[in-house]
């Protein structure tokens, strides 16, 4: 997957300068989950909510939306890898089966 951000990091950029309130979105999706980064840079596993990563493809889409073909179609591909269970697979991401009360 980082591979593939590489490859649409600056369409990603360029769609966020545009769109201030996606650029808000992002930054308000990755300060949310700091802590899930941090834990798989450090540890190399987290823990999502099904909210989660309902909210990492959304966001997705809404860049999809504004991306040329190229990118929207790696961005399909990624949705599709968070939808088939890749990050649990391969990623360190475990997926929680109810969201805590």
């Amino acid at each position: 997957m980082i591979q593939m951000y590489y490859r649409i990091s600056d369409e990603a950029m360029s769609i966020a300068a545009r769109n201030p309130s996606l650029a808000w979105d992002t930054a308000k999706l990755l300060a949310d989950m700091a802590t899930n980064l941090e834990e798989l840079a450090v540890r190399g596993e987290t823990t999502l909510s099904y909210s989660e990563l309902y909210r990492i493809d959304q966001l997705l889409d809404a860049y999809a939306e504004r991306a040329g073909e190229h990118m929207r179609d790696i961005v399909e591909t990624i949705q599709r890898h968070l939808s088939d269970g890749v990050p649990e697979r391969h990623y360190g991401v475990t997926v929680r089966s109810a969201e805590p009360s």
